[in-house]
């Protein structure tokens, strides 16, 4: 006869074994094509973003990699009334998914890596469903060497992030979070579309942290460090809407001119003293916004 410490062990290997089973059954049977083209087509359908890929490929237990990606949007989902598309090109993203809370919760965990702009964006996705709709959590999103002229090409710069966030459904502007940032070596050639007059600004770093909670964005702890000028927040909100350049921008900087900045500072500036800085404001829609330095309008 069997003892109990025997049948216990029976039982522990035939629950292993079964286990085993069903996960080999379901990684073998699981149409993760369906579920990527599907993906796609609501992507599409949604926002109206066409994504194609050169590869992709799933490999054990629940890996996902997509190479070659090319994503093109309606620019309008950008700026209103505008025409035609705009591109975004990501080399490849990972994506592995989490198996017991997609087994046991339905909730959909993703670790996610990519390569763009020169550089990796990381980070873990959590996904459920509540009241019909999708609730998403970021955490530990990481982005390194990021080259941001991919997203305007009137801001070129390397980007290091680090941030989180918890929004529903589509709704990521009312949603909450937080974004530590550091742009090095800026070089600025255009302001809400608009050319700035004297051609180009470059900083050596620009630093801040951004809050978001129910659509408004404020800026703390922003500062630019630079050969032309250093600059200084004392205060910076952003409401957001939709389109994006539709979004109300309300921000106050110091700024303190250098060389020949400061010497054209003396000339255009009423009652400047080179002692204090310069007061420069930004108010209006972010894709034209109204500039005003020591409160005189500028542009």
């Amino acid at each position: 006869m069997k003892t109990k410490k025997e049948k216990l062990l029976i039982l522990i290997a035939y629950s292993l074994f079964g286990l085993i089973a069903f996960i080999l059954f379901f990684l073998a049977t699981f149409p993760f094509s369906a579920l990527e083209e599907k993906g796609l087509q609501l992507l599409e359908a949604k926002i109206g973003c066409v994504v194609t890929m050169t590869a992709s490929r799933v490999s054990f237990p629940v890996s996902i990699t997509w190479e070659g990606i090319d994503a093109r949007c309606p620019k309008k989902l950008i700026k209103k009334g505008a025409a035609g598309q705009a591109h975004l090109k990501v080399p490849a993203l990972n994506l592995s998914l989490a198996l017991w809370p997609l087994l046991l919760k339905q909730q959909g965990e993703i670790d996610f890596n990519a390569r763009w702009g020169g550089g990796t964006l990381s980070g873990h996705l959590t996904v459920t469903q509540e009241e019909e709709e999708p609730s998403f959590v970021l955490k530990d999103l990481k982005g390194d060497a990021l080259e941001v002229k991919e997203i305007d090409p009137g801001i070129s710069g390397r980007l290091t992030i680090t941030g989180e966030g918890r929004w529903r459904a589509q709704e990521i502007i009312k949603g909450t979070g937080r974004l530590i940032f550091s742009l090095d070596e800026a070089k600025l050639r255009s302001l809400g579309g608009r050319q700035l007059p004297v051609g180009e600004i470059s900083f050596a770093k620009i630093q801040g942290k951004l809050d978001w909670k129910e659509g408004r964005l404020v800026a703390e702890q922003f500062s630019a460090t630079g050969a032309m000028v250093d600059l200084k927040s004392e205060s910076g909100t952003l409401v957001l809407r939709k389109p994006l350049n539709r979004s109300l921008l309300a921000l106050s900087l110091l700024a303190t001119p250098k060389g020949s900045i400061k010497q054209m500072a003396s000339m255009f500036v009423q009652d400047y003293n080179e002692r204090e800085p310069l007061k420069l404001r930004l108010n209006g829609p972010l894709g034209q916004p109204k500039i005003s330095v020591n409160g005189r309008p500028v542009l």
